[in-house]
């Protein structure tokens, strides 16, 4: 299985993410690897966390 693949499957089994939102996520990010690349850079920065599977914002004061 290619990498572009496994992005895609992943972010579908995302929680929450049904056929629209999928959709909206890739269109604004170009790709569901950078999705997946962007959710991991926010939780590196301490802007979001996950806790049981869910994904939460962890922080809203954030310095644009």
């Amino acid at each position: 299985m290619n990498e572009s693949v496994k992005h895609w499957l992943a972010l579908n089994m995302v929680l929450g993410v049904g056929k629209t939102l999928f959709h909206r996520l890739v269109s604004v990010f170009g790709s569901p690897a950078e999705v997946s690349a962007t959710l991991m850079q926010l939780e590196l920065r301490g802007l979001i966390r996950q806790n049981e599977g869910k994904m939460f914002v962890a922080n809203c004061n954030v310095d644009a």
